[in-house]
């Protein structure tokens, strides 16, 4: 199955959110900015696949990955809570180096979480 949501602001600047399943997982590959003018397009997509299958393990690949603000941080940690609180788990994969660095810059980092959602090594914050 594969699936893509668009999003473009009034400065024609776009993000685009693919989806993949292969049956063993799904992986939701990300291009573009994830802030607040696009965060909608993710959020669209996340809510979709969580709403199908918790048993399905959700990877974020975040390789095109342009920008994040505040906005797309809290969107990823709150997919997280859901789908750790539906039985399911989303995973970052591929990222750019920086985003690990704008993470911890934010105060999102495993090793501060205080996160009750957090079971062990399953943080969405691990680098």
């Amino acid at each position: 199955m594969e699936s893509a949501n668009t999003e473009e602001n009034q400065n024609g600047t776009e993000v685009a959110v693919r989806v993949e399943d292969d049956g063993h997982r799904r992986t939701i590959h990300v291009e573009g900015p994830v802030d607040l003018p696009h965060a909608g397009a993710l959020r669209q997509t996340l809510l979709e696949s969580l709403s199908v299958s918790a048993a399905l393990p959700v990877v974020l690949d975040l390789h095109a990955l342009e920008r994040v603000d505040l906005v797309g941080l809290q969107l990823l940690c709150s997919s997280h809570r859901t789908a750790v609180l539906r039985g399911g788990n989303i995973t970052v994969g591929d990222a750019p180096d920086w985003f690990h660095t704008v993470c911890n810059a934010a105060g999102f980092a495993r090793s501060r979480s205080t996160c009750p959602h957090r079971r062990g090594d399953n943080c969405l914050w691990r680098a």
